[in-house]
C-alpha cells in the first residue's frame, strides 16, 4: 500500500479515518477556519490583482488533485470502470467542476445553482465517506481539498462579492437537478457488467463485498492491485 494507494483501506489500520474521529475533525476544522479568514479578510481580495491569486492558487490545486484521482483510478480499476468514471454525472464532480467555472467566469448564473447543489458536497464533508483514507493516503487529502474547495468557492463569492440566490434560483437549481438524476440514472443501468462485475450482480465495480477484478497492469484482484 502506497500513499496513492486507491485501495478502501482495512479498519484496524491506525489512520482508519473514523467519520467524527480526530482525523475528520482536523479536515472539517481547517476548512472552516479557512472560511473564517475569508470572512475577516473579505475587502482584501478585491485589491487589484489579489483576487486572481486567490481563486486562481486553489482551483489549480484542486484540479491537479482530481486529475491525480483519475490516474490512481487508472492504474488501479479496470478500464471500463475507469473510462464510466470520468462521466461527472455525481453530483459532487458536478459542483466541483461548477466551481471551477464560477471562478474563472464569474457568472452570478453558475453561483445560483451551486450554492444550491453544493448539499451533496457538505454531506460529504459531514459523513466523510472517502472508503476510511487517512492522512498517509492522498486520497484524505484530495477528498476534503476538492469537496471543502468546492464550499469556500461559495463562501467567497458569498461573502466578497455579495452574490445572493432567490426562489427562481432553487427552482432552476431543483428543476436541472431532476434531469441530471435522470441522466445519471440511464447512464447505470446502460453499464454492461465487465469482467470486474464477475459474481457481483454488475452493481458496483469494487463488487458487492468490496473485491476487484483484473486491473490494468494484470495485477489479478484484489483492492488496489496495481497501485504502487
Amino acid at each position: 500500500m502506497g500513499f496513492f494507494s486507491y485501495a478502501p483501506v482495512d479498519p484496524s489500520s491506525p489512520t482508519f479515518l473514523e467519520p467524527f474521529g480526530a482525523y475528520h475533525g482536523a479536515a472539517v476544522a481547517f476548512l472552516a477556519a479557512m472560511a473564517v479568514l475569508i470572512v475577516l479578510f473579505r475587502k482584501r481580495p478585491r485589491e487589484p490583482g489579489t483576487e486572481r491569486r486567490v481563486l486562481g492558487i486553489p482551483t489549480i490545486v484542486a484540479v491537479s488533485m482530481v486529475v491525480t484521482l483519475h490516474v490512481c483510478e487508472y492504474l488501479s480499476i479496470p478500464l471500463h470502470e475507469f473510462l464510466r468514471s470520468l462521466i461527472p454525472l455525481e453530483l459532487c464532480a458536478i459542483t466541483l467542476w461548477m466551481a471551477v467555472a464560477l471562478c474563472v467566469t464569474r457568472r452570478a448564473g453558475v453561483f445560483e445553482l451551486l450554492y444550491f447543489w453544493a448539499v451533496g458536497a457538505v454531506a460529504s464533508l459531514v459523513f466523510a465517506n472517502d472508503d476510511g483514507a487517512g492522512p498517509d493516503r492522498f486520497r484524505y487529502y484530495q477528498y476534503f481539498g476538492t469537496h471543502g474547495y468546492t464550499i469556500l468557492v461559495i463562501v467567497y463569492f458569498a461573502v466578497v462579492r455579495g452574490y445572493r440566490v432567490t426562489f427562481k434560483s432553487l427552482a432552476r437549481a431543483l428543476g436541472l437537478l431532476v434531469v441530471l438524476s435522470m441522466a445519471a440514472r440511464a447512464r447505470l443501468s446502460s453499464v454492461q457488467c465487465g469482467p470486474s462485475c464477475e459474481g457481483a450482480g454488475g452493481v458496483h465495480p469494487y463488487g458487492i463485498d468490496g473485491r476487484r477484478g483484473p486491473t490494468r497492469r494484470g495485477a489479478g484482484p484484489g483492492p488496489g492491485a496495481g497501485i504502487p
